[in-house]
């Protein structure tokens, strides 16, 4: 390669010179695979601190093959024509083909095949400012372009990106025209177009991938990037105009080996894919930028797939598909059943006076769940027993008959809550009054503990053992077992007599109960943590699978088995 070429190339890149400019087998890290990190005009945010060429090659690119190999892969073993075929047979096809597209040109010597001078007057320097015009976008959209690029077209860049800079080496306009050896000239520069060549889509991806990443990057000059794209056409299709690069190293081949060829014939057919779409063809450098941000990614959707779990057990024990009022028809159904009617429970006129309703159902709750969870019970067989010792759920459960009490203390005065006007001193406490300020954080500390209480039901119901795994269920379940995996809820499989609700079912039956009548009467009392989750349902799947999608698409294959595996399969929507 020249050193005009080399500068020109340099230039275009914003790297030093390459020293290797007349050696095949280059090195994958040589100053043109490893770009030093670029100041590009459009491009904000980027790593602007490794200008050196070490750390050029670094953080660089490179090619998803081995290029040494491939020579031998893409393109068949041929063979040079004997003359005497050559001139009866082989010569008119040539010759044809030269002159449909523009390569060759006629000859006064019969038997001679001489390049078209306009090769290396019009099409070489067009072709050469095409590929110097295409390298800093080419160079900003491998920088970049992993954020929002498949592994193939990503690599498909790679590999376009180094013919480019091939382009501007070889120096085509330098070459002569009867050099009939030119084709062995252009050896790398030819395998790595006919590796995009190849297969018809190649061609297309690599416009494609260029102005997808071009258009996520703020400041651009859309007009130029169009333009850019016109310029990956012009260098790759067949023949987007004549002569073309295809046609121009197609017709070399024909005068090295004296034989005609069409691309079909040229190239390997049964080549396995040659891009590699497993891993992004990019330094190591950039490849810590990738796998930290695959790391991120994992951090957030397992974190999101906590929520989900949680969102799954609420909705285990809460037939509701949104937080709205007509949802709470089970919870009505507790509130007036049995000896709530006649007590005189109403739910639909009751329910629209707050400070009336809670303390009402702080008393129907008391009385329907109080000795299953701390104190004793009657079970089917006659025999009394307790699930729980007095510390697990003692101190919620005395917290909740406090907060009745002051309730009902409050109710004379203030009469009446709505729930519109119980939500606004909720959201805003400027304006209320004292007594609805208190009111309000009374029915706040309320839903915190029946939220606190169905969380520590559902964890104990997640860890009961069947009674197949022999677990011990007969002992009351104390407080300091509740972090043990053998948590074992007692007598969870026997039924409980009682008049209450709960009579007929078993005791693991009635916890969930509870749990649902928990988590229904917060969602009453709008806690806001809850109804967010309930509301994000659908947001918490969307990001998940968001994630999941992006983690398959820029990590390595174990990274993403292995967050499946993680997350578990439930959370893979």
């Amino acid at each position: 390669m020249s050193g005009a070429s080399a500068i020109r190339v340099a230039r275009a890149e914003g790297m030093e010179q390459p020293k290797d400019q007349q050696d095949f087998a280059r090195p994958e890290g040589d100053a043109l695979s490893g770009i030093t990190s670029p100041a590009e005009d459009g491009l904000r945010g980027a790593d602007r601190t490794d200008t050196g060429a070490a750390k050029g090659a670094e953080r660089g690119f490179r090619l998803p093959f081995d290029l040494n190999k491939m020579v031998t892969m893409v393109k068949r073993s041929q063979q040079r024509t004997g003359f005497v075929r050559f001139l009866f047979k082989e010569r008119s096809r040539i010759v044809r083909f030269g002159y449909r597209s523009h390569t060759l040109s006629p000859t006064v010597l019969l038997p001679a095949l001489k390049l078209d001078g306009r090769l290396r007057t019009h099409f070489a320097p067009s072709i050469e400012q095409s590929a110097l015009e295409l390298l800093p976008a080419l160079r900003i959209a491998l920088e970049r372009g992993w954020m929002w690029l498949s592994k193939k077209e990503y690599n498909l860049l790679s590999v376009f990106h180094r013919l480019c800079v091939e382009i501007v080496r070889a120096d085509l306009s330098s070459f002569r025209l009867s050099d009939s050896h030119l084709i062995d000239r252009f050896r790398i520069l030819e395998t790595l177009f006919f590796v995009l060549a190849a297969r018809q889509e190649h061609s297309m991806l690599v416009g494609g991938a260029l102005q997808q990443v071009l258009a996520e990057l703020p400041g651009r000059d859309r007009d130029k990037d169009r333009r850019l794209g016109v310029l990956c056409e012009r260098i790759l299709f067949r023949e987007f105009e004549l002569p073309s690069l295809f046609n121009f190293l197609l017709t070399l081949n024909m005068v090295r080996y004296r034989r005609s060829f069409s691309g079909t014939h040229l190239l390997l057919n049964d080549v396995e894919p040659m891009i590699d779409d497993s891993s992004f063809a990019c330094g190591e450098a950039l490849q810590e930028e990738i796998d930290a941000h695959v790391r991120k990614l994992a951090k957030r959707v397992t974190s999101l797939a906590g929520r989900r779990s949680e969102l799954d057990r609420i909705r285990a024990f809460v037939p509701v598909a949104s937080a709205a009022r007509e949802d709470l028809a089970e919870l009505a159904s507790f509130y007036g059943r049995g000896s709530g009617k006649k007590a005189g429970l109403d739910f639909e006129s009751d329910s629209k006076n707050v400070i009336l309703f809670v303390p009402r159902l702080l008393g129907r709750f008391d009385a329907v769940f109080g000795n299953l969870l701390a104190g004793k019970f009657t079970l089917e067989s006659g025999k009394i027993v307790s699930a729980f010792a007095p510390s697990v759920f003692g101190s919620e459960l005395s917290r909740l008959r406090e907060a009745r009490a002051r309730l009902e203390a409050l109710l004379p005065d203030l009469r009446a809550l709505s729930q519109e006007r119980y939500l606004r001193v909720k959201g805003e406490r400027r304006g209320a009054l004292p007594n609805e300020i208190e009111s309000v954080q009374v029915l706040e500390d309320v839903s915190e503990l029946f939220l606190a209480i169905a969380k520590r039901l559902d964890g104990v119901l997640r860890k009961t053992a069947r009674p197949s795994d022999g677990a011990d269920s007969e002992q009351p379940l104390q407080l300091s077992a509740l972090q043990k995996s053998s948590a074992s809820l007692p007598h969870a499989e026997d039924r409980l007599r009682s008049k209450t609700p709960i009579g007929g079912k078993t005791v693991g039956e009635a916890v969930g109960f509870a749990v649902a009548m928990c988590y229904l009467a917060a969602i009453y009392l709008r806690d806001r943590g809850l109804l967010n989750l309930l509301s994000q349902a659908g947001l918490i799947d969307a990001e998940i699978e968001r994630i999941l999608a992006e983690v398959q698409r820029i990590g390595r294959d174990e990274e993403y088995r292995g967050l499946l595996e993680r997350i578990g399969p439930a959370k893979v929507l």
